[in-house]
C-alpha cells in the first residue's frame, strides 16, 4: 500500500486489562481504500507513551519496518490521553511524524 491510517480504541475487559483494538485504513496504488483488522493488544501502561509503544511494537511484530513513512492519519476518540495537545498520543506521534492528521 502507499499510505495508511490507524483507527484505534481502548477498552478494559472483565479481567481489568486495558486492550487496544486497531484497524488499518489502507490506500492502494490505484487510490482505492480498504479497511482491515490490524491487531488487539494488551496495554501494560495505559498512558499516551504506553499506547504509542504498543502501536510501535505492533508494527515491528508484523515486520512492517517502513510504517512511519506511510502512516498519514490516526483516528482515536476524544479522550485527553489521545488528543492532549502536549502529551497526548497524537502529539507524541507528531514529534516524529509532523504531517500526521489526528
Amino acid at each position: 500500500c502507499r499510505y495508511f491510517s490507524v483507527l484505534m480504541d481502548g477498552s478494559t475487559d472483565s479481567s481489568v486489562t486495558e486492550k487496544e483494538l486497531m484497524y488499518l485504513l489502507l490506500v492502494k496504488a490505484d487510490g482505492s481504500t480498504v479497511c482491515r483488522f490490524f491487531c488487539m493488544k494488551s496495554v501494560d501502561d495505559a498512558s499516551a507513551p504506553g499506547i504509542k509503544r504498543v502501536l510501535e511494537q505492533s508494527f515491528q511484530g508484523l515486520g512492517i519496518a517502513d510504517w512511519k513513512s506511510k502512516l498519514v492519519g490516526v483516528c482515536v476518540d476524544g479522550a485527553a490521553i489521545n488528543l492532549g495537545i502536549h502529551r497526548g498520543l497524537v502529539a507524541l506521534l507528531r514529534e516524529e511524524l509532523p504531517w500526521l492528521v489526528g
